[in-house]
Formats: structure tokens, sequence, C-alpha cells
């Protein structure tokens, strides 16, 4: 009788491993590598990132808009552990329901929390009465007490939790290096559009060669052809037609008016300009701007 009795207490030991700890919708146990967390709905945290430590625990970067976020993580904790945290406003923590956190401020709105379970991860579930072949009633299996938590369970999820501040600071220093290089681009490109172009560009410009002769009493005749590329009609645009010799110094300077000058329009033109010290020869290059418009 005795030999049956321990035969069944062997099966019964063998068929129910601890089961996960269930957390934010993951399997939390050691050895677990699930990181597939959900926050409550309507939970004023938001997860920025989760992995896990080198010490098993769930590491977790959360933040919070408004309030304070280590009382936002504190009531999430003890939905949990069945008790409030201990400890100050920039360190918490927590241990029951066979779990263990540990939760640290980074800075304003932005927490670090590890969670550690001492169970492990073989939730396999065996029918005692396929291996028997016989019904056998095994009681439900009583939860150890929350201060049987081992202390190792405590110091590695201090240590994880140290490894996700240590993700937090990297993220925060990624965040500014970004931010940094997004405002250095943006000064940058601020800089290149208040900066004028080298070279603007003309609405109107005089297509080929500028013909010019000499005429009776000091004047030029001049003939060109002149675009419009402003984009607006004009009945009468006048523009000043200058003469340069080979040094660049000014020969003279006069106005010419073009008539029914169209968006977009080429149109021949043929004035006459008062330019007492002309010489055909001495003229190298001309230019025309514009000088208004009706």
């Amino acid at each position: 009788m005795r030999h049956i009795v321990l035969c069944l207490l062997a099966v019964f030991c063998a068929a129910s491993p601890t089961a996960a700890v269930e957390f934010l919708g993951v399997d939390l146990c050691e050895g677990s590598v699930d990181t597939s967390v959900v926050l409550p709905v309507g939970s004023p945290l938001s997860l920025q990132s989760s992995e896990i430590g080198r010490y098993g625990g769930l590491l977790l970067l959360l933040t919070a808009d408004n309030g304070d976020i280590m009382d936002h993580v504190d009531n999430l904790m003890s939905a949990y552990t069945g008790s409030r945290g201990t400890g100050d406003a920039k360190k918490l923590q927590w241990t029951g329901n066979r779990l263990t956190a540990y939760a640290q401020l980074i800075k304003k709105g932005y927490a670090a929390l590890a969670v550690s379970t001492t169970d492990d991860c073989l939730a396999a579930e065996t029918d005692p009465a396929a291996e028997t072949g016989s019904t056998v009633d095994i009681p439900e299996p009583v939860p150890a007490p929350d201060h049987a938590v081992d202390a190792v369970a405590i110091e590695s999820t201090e240590a994880a939790a140290g490894e996700a501040a240590a993700l937090a600071e990297e993220t925060r220093a990624a965040e500014e290096t970004e931010a940094a290089a997004a405002a250095a681009i943006a000064v940058e490109t601020e800089g290149e559009k208040a900066a004028p172009s080298p070279v603007p560009p003309a609405d109107f410009e005089l297509k080929g060669r500028l013909k010019h002769a000499a005429a009776e009493d000091g004047w030029v005749d001049v003939m060109g052809v002149v675009v419009n590329d402003s984009g607006a009609a004009y009945e009468v645009a006048s523009f000043d037609l200058s003469l340069y010799d080979g040094a660049g110094d000014l020969i003279c300077v006069d106005t010419i008016s073009v008539n029914q000058l169209r968006g977009g329009q080429e149109r021949a033109f043929r004035s006459a300009i008062r330019c007492p010290d002309y010489d055909a020869a001495a003229v190298a290059c001309w230019k025309l701007q514009f000088a208004g418009a009706h």
C-alpha cells in the first residue's frame, strides 16, 4: 500500500510543474523570451520598448504625458502584486503574487521597469490518467506565500532594472542626437531659403545680339528681341538699355519701350537711345533692365 502511495506522489510531482505568471499579456517565467507586452486599456502609460535582460527579467521603458509617471507605474504594479510599492519618488519596489518588480525614474515622464519571477517555464501539462491508466484526483497546487520569493530574484530584478535604465539612457541620447541633427538640418535649410540665389532668374531678357548703329545728333538706333518670363502681360513695358566697353565701363544708358508684351512672349523692338559718346567699335556688351510697366 505504501508503495502505491509513493508512485502516485511521484506521478503528481512530475505532472504538475509550476506555471508561468501572466503579466501584461506575457507568460512571465525564468528563461522566457516573450516581450509582447500589452498595457491595460485606458492606461496613462505608453510602452517605448521591451526586452529580456541578462537575468531573465522583463525590461520595460515606459512614458506618460500627464501626471506622475511613478504613481502610474505604482498603480499598474499594485494591481498585479496586491500591494503598493516601497521606496521613494525615484525608486520603487514590489514583491507579491510570485512577482518581483523594480522601477526607476529616468527623467520627467520616463521610467524603467524590471519585472521577474522565480517560476520556471515548464508549463507543459501531462495527463496523469494517460500515464497510470487510472483516474487520479490531483488537488490544486497551493501557491507559495509572498514572503517565500527568493532574495536572488530581487537582486536580479534590480540588476535588470539597471539594464533598463541604461537602455532608457541610450534611447534618450539617441533621441537628443536625432533632434540636434534635425535642428541643424532645419537651420541649414532655412539658411538656404533665406540666402538669395547667386544668379536670380530674370523676368525679362534680351535674346540674341543687340543691333545698334549711329544716327543723327547723338542718337543710336537699336534693335533686338525681348523675352517676357514674368508671367504677366503689359500694354507698355519700359527698360533701361545700357552699353558697355571692353573694360566694363558704361558708355551710355537710356530708356526704351515695348508695346503689348504678353506673358511668355518674345517681341522684337526697334527704338533709339541718346548716346553722345557712342562708338560702334567700342561697344563690347549691353544690358537690358526692367524699369516699369502698365
